[in-house]
């Protein structure tokens, strides 16, 4: 089997704030509380069958990763990981500069997310870089892409941005 490594790099992923917050058995649990720490995440919750791991790298804020469940009917998605700018504990509350409270600083830097913005800084990094031998054919990823500041910075030098980069031996697959 072939080595693929996949760094997947959010930029406040956020689910929605003021949807959420309507949703009763809706719970999210930070990753700076056991048994949710960052790698736990990743081994836990996110790779289900079929992958071998060989590492994690998690960069960013404990507070601002975490598990989430009861979404299906918010997001189509039951179960995951959240990775935010913010705390993600602060999630369920409604938008205000308060919940929008950033947790990283200036110094993760990642040039494949800063190549798909222009003239921006990135800021507030919360990124896993996780290197894995797939052992089925076939491997497939769920997500959501949200941001509790949508309206609010449209076309303004803020905005939230979301990649998920695949490399390795044909990441592609077959051809």
């Amino acid at each position: 089997m072939r080595n693929t490594t996949i760094l997947a790099i959010v930029i406040l992923m956020s689910l929605g704030i003021s949807v959420i917050a309507e949703a009763q058995s809706f719970e999210v649990h930070p990753s700076d509380e056991a048994p949710y720490l960052p790698e736990n995440l990743i081994r836990n919750y996110f790779l289900g069958e079929g992958i071998q791991i060989q590492s994690i790298k998690y960069s960013g804020s404990d507070d601002a990763t975490g598990f989430f469940q009861g979404a299906e009917n918010l997001i189509g998605i039951d179960r995951g990981i959240v990775l935010s700018t913010g705390k993600v504990s602060a999630i369920k509350q409604a938008h205000t500069k308060e919940a929008s409270t950033v947790t990283s600083t200036d110094l993760i830097v990642d040039e494949e997310l800063s190549s798909i913005v222009s003239n921006s800084i990135v800021r507030d990094i919360s990124k896993y870089e996780i290197s894995f031998v797939p052992t089925a054919d076939l491997i497939s990823f769920n997500y959501v892409f949200a941001s509790e500041e949508y309206p609010d910075y449209v076309c303004s030098q803020f905005n939230d941005i979301f990649g998920f980069f695949i490399s390795g031996p044909n990441p592609n697959g077959p051809a």
